[in-house]
């Protein structure tokens, strides 16, 4: 289980479960901000259901296919240690897929010895869309914390139906938690390499390699904060796994 932060300090309506403003209601001791309690609720937890499966086949000494599908659910009721909720009220709503939910993995490799001392091989990836949160552009609750949690009534954002749940706690309609999904990721990357024997111990390999061949559009940032007109929309993501298409050489020396 992990941890969960509670605001012990919250001064809200509870007719609209929105907090009231800390500088216009007074607290016991002004001399105090946001004052947290760290608790493991018992509905904070998570679970995992995945099936693995792998064949591997060898086509003589020059050949060799391999492939490996995973299928999977992850769910839990946080996103790490001490994070937040996004309803403190209701701490069972939170229960829901995982940042790290990917329900499809697919993998494919093959490689191959080539005419004048040449290997040759492939990668196939595919993975389907990852689960992402979404975010309101404000915290109602007290106007403090270090997270944007609860969807305010005055944005209007068009998403499927089927990631809205009728809140137990709110008595009204909420976006599920790490409900929306990215585009499905496909990779293929392609190695070529040949080796050279100098003396009984020294050998020279050089490696031309292709990333993404097909240059594919792979996202792996989206735009999550529903106050924002981009909504939805993928976002700049450094990581070379996302990365459009890229050439590199390289030369390997064993002694």
């Amino acid at each position: 289980h992990d941890w969960i932060r509670q605001d012990q300090n919250v001064n809200y309506n509870p007719a609209t479960g929105y907090g009231t403003n800390p500088t216009t209601t007074g607290r016991p001791d002004p001399r105090f901000g946001q004052i947290l309690i760290f608790t493991t609720p018992s509905a904070a937890g998570s679970i995992y259901f995945g099936g693995q499966f792998e064949v591997t086949r060898r086509f003589g000494d020059r050949f060799q296919l391999g492939t490996a599908y995973t299928v999977s659910k992850l769910k839990d009721s946080t996103n790490g240690a001490f994070g937040y909720a996004s309803n403190q009220f209701d701490l069972a709503d939170e229960w829901g897929p995982s940042l790290d939910d990917q329900r499809h993995t697919l993998n494919v490799d093959g490689s191959a010895r080539l005419p004048w001392g040449l290997q040759s091989s492939l990668f196939y990836h595919l993975g389907s869309g990852s689960a992402f949160a979404s975010l309101a552009p404000g915290n109602p609750f007290n106007y403090v914390g270090a997270s944007n949690r609860a969807f305010p009534n005055a944005t209007r954002v068009y998403i499927d139906q089927s990631y809205l749940y009728p809140s137990r706690a709110a008595g009204f309609t909420n976006i599920k938690r790490n409900s929306l999904r990215g585009n499905p990721i496909h990779r293929l990357d392609w190695r070529l390499s040949k080796s050279l024997s100098f003396r009984e111990r020294m050998k020279l390999t050089g490696i031309f390699e292709v990333f993404n061949v097909l240059n594919y559009q792979n996202y792996g940032t989206y735009q999550t904060n529903t106050g924002l007109a981009t909504f939805g929309r993928p976002a700049y993501n450094s990581n070379l796994a996302y990365a459009a298409r890229m050439l590199q050489f390289a030369v390997r020396v064993d002694f």
